[in-house]
Parts: structure tokens; C-alpha cells; sequence
């Protein structure tokens, strides 16, 4: 028999891992939806006052859509519940399937030419990411008894916008990426490709493209400077921009899709004042450095890989501290005033920190081995971030709340 031919049902028997996670999610949300009250079911039941002809579909409405169209536009809140379960277990699988191409394609770009050898390492450190959380600590598990209040999370359960947008999120922000170290000019099929993924990314969820937007212009200046491919570059930039400059007028001036009437507006807070509705300000600190752990031990342990010579994760990390900033500073005014809507960009920024420095990680214990103090250190605090997020999912079915 020939190697191919052996090779064939290994790689069968590996791709079955997207079969099987989206088999363990669809359980998953059907027990969450179930046992728990989150925005699952407050999505879930905005599609089916739209299907009943008592509300309208919001401007970010691509999710809506999807799950009316997955539910055959029922009005039976079971069928939409059953149809949110589906739509979330593909979310989740996609997601984890693009933090495994991100990984891979990293580490070709890094010299491991065939990283088939790694498949099955790939594939366990993509399953541990999509578990992320912050590491838990005693005042936040047990004086507040609140694992995410407070927190900056790598992932959410509860929000499905959130789990919705994110395999787009990650697609646009590793598409520009590759594009913002190419050597070539930018080609026309990328501007659509970059585009779309745009387009897709503000009609779920504009969140990711606040942070997105100002962070890629400023990585095109100091590559391109002010020039003619600078000006090709920022036609996708144009277009979501264009487009969420029409979304802000029908979401806060029209009030399309909200069941609140009062007029709401988006201006600048005291800086922490929506943090502070879910956590009081003296433990913010400490629940940074637990959000937060891996990457702070990793610019720790390599400050000049890291943060000085790693274009990667400066643009990934720039995005983030830029996420964050706005979270601190801006805020809702109206109705919507502490429903936290300008922190879901910190979940998707976080995440993919998160993914950037787990590619690191990879590519130097395949380099060096588990001889480093420093590398052993940060895969602990690797384990500890995933043994965390288990410990959530565990609290969650146990409380009954995400809170």
C-alpha cells in the first residue's frame, strides 16, 4: 500500500475534529439556552417580535436575519431557540477552525515549511484557546462571586452577536495582516476580499471595526505613508466607515430595531465609569493582570521579540490597548447607558492577543524544547487561562447565570 493512500484516513480521522466540536456545542448551547437566561434568549426573542410584526430588524441585522432564516422565519420561540443553538455551535467551531489556520500559516511563515508534524499540537492549543479565560482569583471566585463582571474575557457564551461575529472578526484582522506585510501592492481581488469581510463585520457587530479601523490607517501610513497605494488601501476603511456613519444615524437618532423610545447617543465618561457599574475601581488592577497574564509574562520574558521587533503582535496589541481605551472612555448616554455595548470590542482584541502569543509560544518550544525557565513559565500560565475557562463553564450550569 502506498504512504498516500495511509495518509488518506489519518487526515479523515483528524478533520473529524470540527465534526465532533460542533457536535459538543450544539449540546452545549442547548443546555445554556435551557438552563441560563442571557442575550441568547433575548436575541432569540427580538426575531420573533420581528416574525410577529412588533419590532423591526436593528441596523446591525445580519444575525438576525441568519437565525430568522434558520428558524424558516418561525414565530415558535422554541424553533428560533433550537435554530440559535445550531447557529452558535458553527460560530464557535468556525472560530476555532480560523485560530488553527492563523497557527499555521504563522508557523510556515516562520520557517516550519511542513507543519502537518504539529497537526495534532495545532489542534489541542486551538481547542485550549477557544477556553480561554481570565485566571480566576480569590476576591473576584469568591468575595464577589462573579467569574466575568469585572473581568476582560477572551471569550463569551452568553452574547450571541459576540460568538457570531467573531470568525469574521478574526478573518478580517488576519486577512489585512497578511496584506500589511506583503512586499507586493494590495491586488483588486483583495481590496473585495477586505471589503466584504468588512461589510460583514459592521452588519453583525461593529464593535471589532471601531478598533480595526484607526489602527490599520495608521500601520498603512507607516508603511506606505501619504501615496497612491496608502489611498487603494483605505478603500475598504471608506466603505465600513461610510457605513457606520449610517448605522450611528438610524441606530441612535431613529432608534430603529430598539424597544426603547428615548433617544440614546454615544459621549465621552469618566474614564471607568462603565467598568466601575460591574466592579468596583480598586480591583480593576487586579482583574487586568489576571485577564491579562499570559501576554504581560510574555513581553516580560521577551520585550524585544515581542513588543519591539514583532510587527504581528504590535498591530494585534495596538488594536487592543486602543479597545481598551475607548471601553474607559466612552460610554452610551439614554437607555442603553450601562449595557456595556462599547466593551465587546475587548473580547475579540483580547482573544486574538491571546491566539498571537499562543503562535509564539508554539514556534519556540518547537525551536527550543522545554529547556527555557522562561517558556515553561508562560506555558503554565497557558494551562492556567484554559483550566480557568473550564472552571467557568463548570460555575455557569452550577449558578445558572455567566455572571
Amino acid at each position: 500500500m502506498r504512504t498516500e493512500d495511509l495518509k488518506k484516513p489519518v487526515k479523515k480521522l483528524l478533520r473529524a475534529d470540527l465534526i465532533i466540536l460542533f457536535l459538543l456545542f450544539v449540546c452545549f448551547f442547548y443546555f445554556f439556552i435551557y438552563y441560563t437566561i442571557s442575550d441568547l434568549q433575548l436575541h432569540s426573542n427580538a426575531v420573533r417580535m420581528i416574525n410577529i410584526n412588533r419590532a423591526a430588524y436593528p441596523p446591525n441585522f445580519l444575525y438576525y436575519l441568519i437565525l430568522n432564516i434558520g428558524s424558516s422565519f418561525s414565530k415558535n420561540f422554541t424553533v428560533i431557540l433550537l435554530a440559535t443553538c445550531i447557529i452558535m455551535a458553527v460560530s464557535m467551531t468556525a472560530k476555532y477552525e480560523v485560530s488553527r489556520i492563523v497557527i499555521k500559516e504563522k508557523l510556515i511563515s516562520e520557517g516550519f515549511i511542513n507543519p502537518k508534524n504539529f497537526k495534532l499540537t495545532i489542534i489541542f492549543i486551538s481547542f485550549c484557546l477557544i477556553l480561554f479565560f481570565p485566571i480566576q482569583d480569590y476576591i473576584g471566585a469568591f468575595e464577589f462571586r462573579k467569574y466575568y463582571y469585572g473581568k476582560i474575557v477572551p471569550n463569551v457564551w452568553h452574547n450571541s452577536t459576540t460568538i457570531f461575529l467573531f470568525p469574521f472578526a478574526m478573518l478580517l484582522f488576519w486577512k489585512q495582516y497578511k496584506e500589511l506585510k506583503s512586499g507586493t501592492p494590495v491586488s483588486n481581488s483583495s481590496l473585495v476580499t477586505l471589503s466584504m469581510l468588512v461589510v460583514l463585520n459592521i452588519l453583525i457587530k461593529p464593535s471589532f471595526f471601531i478598533v480595526f479601523a484607526p489602527i490599520t490607517i495608521l500601520f498603512l501610513y507607516i508603511r506606505y505613508k501619504i501615496s497612491a497605494e496608502f489611498t487603494k488601501n483605505l478603500i475598504p476603511i471608506f466603505i465600513g466607515l461610510f457605513l457606520l456613519y449610517f448605522m450611528h444615524r438610524v441606530t441612535y437618532i431613529l432608534q430603529l430595531g430598539s424597544y426603547n423610545k428615548s433617544e440614546g447617543s454615544i459621549t465621552f465618561s469618566k474614564p471607568f465609569e462603565a467598568w466601575t457599574y460591574f466592579a468596583p475601581g480598586w480591583y480593576l488592577p487586579i482583574s487586568f493582570v489576571h485577564s491579562y497574564a499570559l501576554p504581560i509574562f510574555y513581553m516580560i520574558f521577551y520585550w524585544k521579540e515581542s513588543v519591539r521587533n514583532n510587527k504581528l503582535f504590535q498591530f494585534t496589541l495596538s488594536m487592543t490597548v486602543l479597545g481598551l481605551l475607548i471601553s474607559i472612555l466612552v460610554i452610551e448616554n439614554g437607555p442603553r447607558k450601562f449595557h456595556g455595548n462599547f466593551m465587546w470590542q475587548n473580547v475579540i482584541c483580547t482573544y486574538i492577543l491571546m491566539l498571537i502569543v499562543s503562535c509564539d509560544l508554539i514556534k519556540k518550544y518547537l525551536e527550543e524544547g522545554l529547556k527555557s525557565i522562561k517558556l515553561r513559565t508562560l506555558i503554565i500560565v497557558f494551562f492556567l487561562h484554559a483550566i480557568s475557562g473550564i472552571i467557568y463553564i463548570i460555575k455557569i450550569f452550577v449558578t445558572k447565570s455567566p455572571a
